[in-house]
């Protein structure tokens, strides 16, 4: 699957140089392609929301 995401998120470094990231916020997300892992064919995905798939 090829998302687009952005995303706002608070990037911590410690005096280390460890990185945390902390309070994750997605502004916008939408799927670009779909596709099978094994056959790269994306004609069979179906949508599911909410764990109802969607009427074709």
């Amino acid at each position: 699957m090829v998302t687009n995401r952005r995303t706002k998120a608070f990037h911590h470094f410690s005096v280390g140089g460890d990185l945390s990231i902390e309070d994750v916020e997605v502004l916008d997300e939408s799927v670009e392609e779909v596709s099978c892992r094994w056959c790269g064919n994306g004609n069979a995905i179906e949508v599911v929301r909410d764990g109802i798939p969607s009427p074709e």
